[in-house]
């Protein structure tokens, strides 16, 4: 079975941030059924950029999250995106796995995944941060999941 990749969002996200502060760029959507999405299956995928990239707090728990809660901190997958990839200040594309996850406020239900959130705190000057093209992409299991039993 081929690898799914399902879009979660592609329009431009931007927040701006101060010394101290942290630059959240997040969406809510209607629920997006990715079923068959396991932290050991799934990687998510995005473009992003930092309009100064040394502003960046690496001290911080700067991170990139999932959640079918909609909203931050419900039903939420969060990965510490600081120390795994490098923002520059052009678009690139980045590709993270999910197993390594952590989970808050209850396990991301895979069938109503609705916000994605990432941000990153700024340690000097004010800085702004941009996200677009969000995507989940996994192994779906055959039939959903579900156990066939063939006669």
């Amino acid at each position: 079975m081929p690898l799914k990749t399902v879009t979660l969002y592609a329009s431009e996200l931007t927040a701006t941030a101060p010394a101290g502060a942290a630059a959240v760029c997040q969406a809510s959507f209607s629920a997006i059924s990715c079923l068959g999405l396991t932290k050991a299956n799934g990687t998510i995928i995005f473009e992003a950029k930092c309009d100064v990239p040394a502003y960046l707090d690496s001290n911080k728990d700067n991170q990139v999250e999932i959640t079918s809660g909609g909203g931050p901190d419900t039903n939420e997958w969060g990965l510490t995106w600081m120390g795994t990839i490098n923002l520059t200040t052009s678009y690139a594309e980045y590709s993270m796995s999910l197993a390594n996850a952590a989970t808050s406020g209850g396990e991301l239900n895979p069938a109503g995944v609705n916000f994605f959130r990432m941000y990153g705190f700024i340690k000097t000057g004010t800085a702004t941060l941009f996200v677009r093209n969000v995507r989940l992409r996994y192994m779906p299991k055959p039939y959903g999941g579900l156990t066939v039993q063939i006669p």
